[in-house]
């Protein structure tokens, strides 16, 4: 396969809904397509397609005890008001953290600066290919949404949604 398509010069069409094999074929520097009911979604690169969606970083903390977890739920809501819990089970919160609130290397040093709180251990993750992949079937959702309202109220869809990711 590598061969067919570095060498040759071909194109292959591949089709998965696994994202161990997407990433496995990414490696070959080759374009991705999404596509959601049939209809396709976005074009570009893995980097192209984890850049233009990872918009924010995943920020795991694992705490000893319940007043633990207070306390660091509060200094994470004053450091990143913005940042959304999006798991928060058995002394294990998880937020999203917008990277325009913060910089990878300001994550470390804050939960570095704080781990007398209580912290046990800790994570911190770029946009997985699967978060990428909920996005896009999330907006797709929206987007079919919107077009069904548009339809039931007599309201026009002018222009399409932008893509996510562009060749380059």
């Amino acid at each position: 396969l590598e061969k067919a398509i570095t060498e040759l010069h071909l194109s292959v069409v591949l089709t998965t809904h696994h994202l161990e094999e997407i990433e496995g074929l990414a490696r070959l520097q080759h374009r991705v397509t999404i596509m959601v009911d049939g209809r396709l979604q976005c074009l570009g690169s893995l980097s192209q397609l984890k850049q233009s969606l990872g918009d924010s970083y995943e920020l795991t903390v694992k705490v000893r005890d319940k007043g633990a977890e207070e306390e660091v739920r509060a200094l994470i809501a004053r450091q990143w008001p913005d940042a959304v819990l999006t798991e928060g089970t058995q002394l294990r919160l998880t937020y999203q953290v917008l990277k325009a609130d913060s910089s990878l290397s300001a994550m470390f040093q804050f939960v570095e600066d704080n781990r007398k709180t209580g912290i046990t251990d800790y994570s911190i993750n770029e946009t997985s290919l699967e978060q990428v992949f909920m996005r896009i079937g999330e907006r797709a959702l929206r987007d079919e949404d919107a077009e069904a309202y548009a339809t039931m109220s007599g309201t026009r869809i002018l222009a399409p949604v932008p893509p996510v990711a562009k060749e380059l």
